[in-house]
Order: C-alpha cells, then structure tokens, then sequence
C-alpha cells in the first residue's frame, strides 16, 4: 500500500485580507491560546486587547448556558462512567461531530492592558500581550490570566443580561389610581440582549524586576508560574499580595551572565512539577 502524503490546508482565516504595511502595529497578534476543550480561542495583540472566539459546536449545543457547579461536574463524570449506553452515545456524537467542519466566530473583546510609565526606573511599559493562559471552566463563566511585561490580571468573562419591562400594573389611559393592594401587580420584565461583559477580578504585580514571557498554570488550578530573563516566581491565584521566588539565575555580576530563561511551562498532569528552557539551547526540569 502507497504512502499517501499529508497534506495541510487552510480550514479558516480570521480578520481582513490586506497587505503588511497597512496593519497597525497595535493590531499584531502578540499572543494566542486555545482552552483544553479547543471550543475557545484567546488572542492578544500589541494593543493590549484579548479577542475571543468561539467554536460552532459549542454553539450549536448551547453550551455556555449550562450553569453546573462542581459537584454536579462530578456526578456527571461518574454517570457517563458508569452507563456504557451513554458512552456510546456520546462516541456516536462525536463522529458526526467531526463530520461536521469546525468553525469558529467571533465571541467577545476587551481591552486587558493599557500603557504604562515607570517612574523609577524611567521606562514605558507597553500595553503588549505576552502570554494568555486559561484556566478550566466550572461554570458558565469563563476565566483567563493574561500578561504584559509586568502586570498580570486574572479575567472574568460572563454574560449579562438586559431586561425591559413590558408590562405594568394597569393602562397608561387609566388615570385613577389603584386604591385596593389586591390590584397591585408585579411588572413583568423580557430580556431584550445578551452581552459578553469581562471583569478584572484580580491583579498580580510587582513581583517581576525584568520582562514576563511566560505564565503557566498549574494541573489542579491552584497556582501559576510566571518567569523573566532571570527568575520564576510562584503564586496562588487567591493571593495577588505574594509570591514565592522558586528560580534565580540572576549572578552577583551581572558580566557573568551567560543565558536567560526564555520559556516556563508546568506539567499539565502534576502540579509539583515543572520545566523551562534557556537561551543557549538547554533546558531545566525541576520537582519539589
């Protein structure tokens, strides 16, 4: 039997066709990041926006209007685990799921970074996109951390409803006042729109001496790593006030040095481990 060769093409393009020199230099991508479903995209530019898209099965199933908590994840799991009728089922969906040809649309935009000046060290910090991380969903909301080369912000981003009152308690042509409470009604509210709304939750900063390029979250979703030229600082993501310096390379004399830490990432099964790379080619796997 022939080998056939693989073959790549191009299944979707986003934004306009137009030639290099008339992109704004705000509007290059910087940073991109799927979530572990792959449902979800993450763009960060040098403008400092994160742009999210959305795949159409997602879509097509209304997932995000599910609102489990983790305990009704859990019991979830452990019903398809058990009902092999139902793996069955879900096995068959998924083929024709890949039938189908996955697409994706634009889902929301908000601005994370804005640029900044550092008045000790006299420098502009800009509003750049570096690294964007998710973290897993357990709700209907979505979380993410994105960086720039000093601050990193923990996202929030959840749907917001817009109501309308549609009905009151009598006709605007009745003129006399309602003087029994029995007649009393509640007004009756519609939902008009759906809107993407992002909230900063929390802010980590201060902890960097020189340009973050790289985060990573743990495997339970407990902490993250953030790393510069010369170190790798640990933090909790309930903590914004903290972190714990777990890798410094930086020498007495900064004439000795000879590389940088040009990547960090965790394990994505343990959370006591972690890797990262150097600048001359080599790399470090470090344990507890």
């Amino acid at each position: 039997m022939e080998n056939i060769p693989f073959k790549w093409r191009v299944s979707q393009i986003f934004g306009d066709k137009s030639s290099i020199e008339k992109i704004a230099d705000q509007d290059k991508i910087s940073s991109l990041e799927f979530d572990s479903t792959g449902n979800y995209i993450a763009v960060g530019d040098r403008g400092g926006r994160v742009i999210l898209f959305q795949s159409n099965h997602v879509a097509n199933e209304s997932e995000e209007e599910s609102d489990l908590d983790e305990e009704e994840l859990m019991k979830e799991e452990e019903k398809e685990k058990n009902e092999e009728n139902e793996e069955e089922e879900e096995e068959e969906e998924e083929k024709s799921k890949q039938k189908k040809s996955l697409q994706y649309k634009f889902y929301s935009e908000f601005q994370s970074h804005e640029p900044e000046f550092d008045y000790l060290k006299s420098i502009d910090i800009e509003e750049k996109i570096n690294k964007i991380q998710w973290i897993k969903r357990r709700n209907r909301s979505h979380l993410l951390l994105s960086t720039n080369d000093q601050t990193i912000k923990l996202w929030k981003i959840f749907s917001k409803e817009k109501e309308l009152v549609t009905e009151f308690n009598k006709e605007r042509q009745e003129k006399e006042s309602i003087n029994n409470p029995k007649y009393l009604l509640f007004p009756k509210t519609q939902v008009e729109e759906i809107s993407k709304e992002a909230y900063n939750k929390r802010t980590y900063g201060s902890a960097h001496a020189y340009n973050i390029n790289s985060i990573s979250l743990s495997s339970d979703d407990e902490v993250f790593i953030s790393s510069d030229e010369l170190r790798i600082n640990l933090w909790h993501l309930e903590r914004t006030d903290k972190s714990f310096n777990i890798v410094d390379l930086k020498p007495e004399d900064l004439e000795q040095l000879s590389e940088v830490i040009t990547c960090s990432q965790f394990h994505p099964n343990e959370s006591n481990q972690f890797i990262y790379s150097l600048s001359k080619g080599g790399h470090s796997f470090r344990r507890p």
